[in-house]
């Protein structure tokens, strides 16, 4: 059998960074995820200095509040530029963890780049739901109404 010894190891890859070690060691009975999110979490309070006495990113880390999700999320990021840009612009706009989460998950998994089959499908699937809800619906009404979506984005 020697495509078992060519298969990946079932699980999450072993973790031997500097900041996984330091995670370990402060929470010792965190758990593998848990020891996951406070080390990306610590690489983001380290590269964005929000430890700092003049944090410019008050609203991800200030005495009262640590925005741990957010900062975990962050930390995961490639580069600290990137950070200091989803960074400012989070802060700035005071964005809800959900919405900061979900738009540096799109970033960092490359979710962000659109597709023509995939928005094909979903309008297909919100018409088939319409037709399904108002049987009388015929052709040309959907076709107006799609018209009027298209020149909504793409005025002649």
């Amino acid at each position: 059998m020697p495509e078992a010894e060519t298969k990946r190891k079932r699980g999450r890859p072993k973790n031997d960074s500097p900041y996984a070690s330091a995670a370990r060691m402060v929470y010792r009975e965190s758990t593998p995820r848990d020891i996951l999110n406070k080390e990306a979490m610590q690489r983001a309070v380290s590269m964005l200095g929000t430890n700092k006495p003049n944090n410019p990113y008050i609203y991800l880390h200030s005495p009262s509040r640590i925005r741990q999700t957010i900062l975990a999320e962050l930390g995961r990021l490639d580069t600290a530029e990137d950070m200091r840009v989803f960074a400012d612009t989070i802060c700035k706009d005071k964005v809800p963890t959900g919405r900061a989460v979900a738009a540096i998950r799109a970033y960092r998994l490359g979710n962000g780049t659109p597709d023509a089959d995939v928005l094909e499908r979903k309008i297909r699937a919100l018409i088939d739901d319409y037709v399904q809800r108002y049987p009388d619906t015929d052709g040309r009404f959907i076709g107006r109404a799609l018209d009027n979506v298209r020149d909504t984005f793409d005025p002649v």
